[in-house]
């Protein structure tokens, strides 16, 4: 038996902020038969497939209809999304359909993340499955083993996290390491979706800040695709010279306490010194220089009338 391609689940938005796709060559006859409401905005799950004649997307819906068509240019801001096509996937997210009433007819949106939040840099690990997206829950990435400059190499970013219960704290992981705890009360609402211990999540990275993106539902397997290339920030690193020597450039907060850190008062009046003014009258220290500059008979005749000026106003004894 042939298999299509698997469906792979984008969140359709990130932390409850999203953009709104418009769907083009919507087929208003099968949002008219029944599938949209005319009265309220109806959600609908659709998937997004290339089309090679347009390089935009197909939008299908999850019946497999086409029911319409997001143009180039929409496209290309989510390169993200080859590396799941790539894959051999079809991402499938949501859109919303409403009624125009001046035209009377439905318009359509298909609602994703931002472009660099849109699709996870990394894998689920194997055996695990992905909650659904949905709430943000604040993760304390202060108390976990990756430093700020670690932070702000993965962000902006979407990643797949581990979940985990230590002694009813829900606690975060990524790469094997701890990217830090939740509040109290978001481990007591997240506990009983976690006490599986089998669950993962997607977390935002975003400026130093990370949260989670979850919300209570079974969770789902999210098919492997190509990760995104990272590079590590290094905190120290040895550069050697041609002459033999070699130099060691550190990270600045890895060089510097907290505590050897300058912090102003509050209302601290800045200090500056005036700009010194340039004197460009030439001093002897500048005449001496230019010599260095001048050709030998330069250098002799100028020494000859130095002599002659020191000799001037003298008398010579008959």
């Amino acid at each position: 038996m042939v298999h299509g391609p698997t469906s792979y689940l984008l969140a359709p938005s990130a932390w409850g902020a999203g953009e709104e796709i418009p769907v083009v060559d919507v087929v208003q006859a099968i949002l008219f038969g029944g599938l949209a409401d005319p009265s309220t905005t109806t959600y609908l799950d659709v998937s997004l497939e290339p089309d090679p004649l347009t390089r935009g997307w197909r939008v299908r819906t999850s019946d497999g209809c086409i029911i319409g068509a997001v143009e180039e240019g929409e496209r290309q801001r989510f390169e993200a999304l080859d590396r799941v096509h790539a894959a051999g996937h079809v991402p499938t997210t949501v859109a919303g359909a409403q009624i125009d009433t001046s035209r009377g007819a439905f318009l359509l949106d298909v609602y994703l993340p931002p472009a660099q939040l849109c699709v996870p840099r990394n894998n689920c690990p194997a055996g695990r499955a992905v909650l659904p997206a949905g709430d943000m829950y604040p993760v304390d990435a202060s108390r976990g083993e990756l430093d700020a400059a670690e932070l702000a190499g993965r962000s902006p970013g979407q990643w797949i996290v581990g979940l985990d219960l230590v002694r009813d704290v829900v606690v975060a992981s990524l790469g094997g390491r701890v990217l830090g705890p939740l509040g109290d009360d978001d481990s007591a609402a997240l506990a009983p979706l976690v006490a599986g211990g089998a669950a993962c999540a997607r977390a935002h990275v975003l400026e130093g800040m990370v949260g989670l993106d979850v919300s209570a539902g079974a969770p789902a397997p999210l098919p492997a695709i190509a990760e995104e290339r990272f590079e590590p920030v290094e905190a120290w690193h040895v550069t050697d010279f041609p002459d033999g020597t070699w130099g060691i450039t550190v990270e600045r907060d890895r060089a510097v306490d907290e505590e050897d850190r300058a912090h102003p008062a509050a209302g601290a009046r800045r200090v500056s010194s005036p700009a010194a003014g340039i004197d460009f009258t030439p001093t002897t220290s500048f005449r001496a220089s230019a010599v260095t500059y001048l050709t030998e008979v330069e250098k002799l005749a100028l020494l000859r009338r130095q002599d002659s000026h020191r000799g001037s106003g003298r008398h010579r004894a008959g």
